[in-house]
């Protein structure tokens, strides 16, 4: 089967087209920018911009042959005419999709694929050219029903502040709604994620979750830790440091605790919180690393105690799989669709925003560290089925 898989943005899409070549498919990846160390463009950035190159590099994936990768070279200047007119980030973040999705359409009317697998906001136009000649249409969802974050805004006002204006995010979710109905199957990526479309009125038998996997090899328990009931506890988080991720609720939770008692390390890039992060670190505990590689991250989680995710949204949360795996119990929410895979033996799963909850679950662990070590080998044993492998498998026989 002739397979087209369009993300703009790489996220785990990387993945999904190893997996669907793996299965024997004929699959191409069109995305807005893969590395080509020889390009021209990049031999200028390695001179001029040193930092961004090192950036850049991480955008391809030596499994996949770049001729089964199609680029849109003009949408690199895209995020510089963002700029220049102050557009926001979430009409910045439409505007690329729909450029993104025009242009594909274009291929795909060429090149006719049997399949074409989009991604939310940047497959309208693609799904509509495919059903013109009659291929099939999947849509990759890694959201869930904008309903669901609709309800959001209308409880938290940072919700407001982070999925644009009323108009901007009732055009967003418009375009959707529209995606949904002419997608023949909705891949989501957990049960949480499937539930918010069936609970809006989505057929049930058009969606089917696929967890996101982690990779056995970088993620895994150090065997031989030994944690010191009387050393304060080691908490940790990875994730943008962002309102919608509770980091506003962390900090405020972190603050209710002597400072000895606990230490937080945080991983990830800034965000709207970061001006809290600011405020915070001076007088708390706390260790910020603005990024590391995966290998750097797993390292990182097995030297810790406790993941904490307290996010108000994440459809899948790959951290949480990724810390389990390292043999950490984990504090995360309702909202997040790994709290699937947390019960009582290895850590608990709170209502988003609920400071007392967290409070609650935190002064658990500080009080029963010796607890610790045998409900991060539940953990490990609760996430072990969510490798990679079984990803590509569930996949694989999706498609029809």
């Amino acid at each position: 089967m002739k397979i087209l898989v369009s993300n703009p943005s790489l996220q785990y899409t990387r993945n999904t087209v190893k997996a669907l070549q793996a299965g024997g498919h004929d699959t191409y990846f069109a995305t807005a920018y893969w590395f080509y160390p020889n390009r021209w463009f990049e031999r200028i950035v390695v001179i001029i911009f040193p930092a961004l190159f090192k950036s850049l590099q991480s955008k391809c994936d030596s499994e996949i042959p770049t001729e089964k990768v199609i680029t849109n070279f003009s949408a690199l200047f895209l995020p510089f005419l963002h700029r220049l007119l102050k557009r926001s980030v979430e009409y910045s973040s439409y505007a690329d999709d729909r450029f993104h999705d025009k242009w594909v359409s274009k291929w795909i009317e060429l090149h006719k694929p049997d399949l074409v697998i989009g991604y939310e906001k940047s497959c309208l136009k693609s799904f509509t050219t495919a059903k013109k000649y009659g291929a099939s249409t999947y849509l990759d969802l890694s959201q869930v029903h904008p309903y669901f974050i609709r309800n959001l805004r209308q409880q938290h006002n940072f919700f407001r502040s982070i999925t644009g204006s009323e108009s901007l995010f009732n055009t967003i979710s418009q375009h959707k709604l529209n995606e949904y109905q002419l997608a023949d199957k909705i891949i989501c990526l957990s049960h949480f994620a499937k539930n918010t479309l069936t609970n809006f009125g989505l057929d049930e038998q058009k969606t089917f979750a696929n967890c996101l996997g982690f990779n056995p090899e970088i993620f895994y328990p150090n065997a031989t830790k030994i944690i010191n009931t009387h050393e304060p506890l080691r908490l940790i988080y990875a994730g943008i440091i962002t309102k919608r991720k509770g980091i506003h609720i962390l900090l405020e939770s972190l603050n209710s605790f002597p400072a000895n008692s606990i230490h937080l390390t945080l991983i990830g890039p800034a965000g709207d919180a970061s001006d809290l992060l600011a405020a915070y670190k001076n007088t708390l505990p706390i260790q910020y690393i603005p990024a590391c590689s995966q290998l750097e991250l797993a390292n990182h989680f097995r030297a810790a105690h406790i993941f904490v995710f307290p996010s108000f949204l994440d459809s899948w949360a790959a951290v949480v799989a990724e810390a389990m795996a390292s043999g950490l119990p984990v504090i995360t929410t309702s909202s997040t669709g790994a709290s699937a895979m947390i019960d009582k033996h290895c850590g608990f799963v709170i209502e988003p925003g609920n400071l007392t909850e967290l409070n609650s679950a935190i002064q658990f662990f500080i009080d029963h560290k010796s607890e610790i070590p045998s409900m991060g080998i539940h953990a490990v044993q609760q996430i072990a089925p969510y490798t990679w492998k079984r990803y590509n498998q569930e996949l694989n026989n999706s498609i029809t």
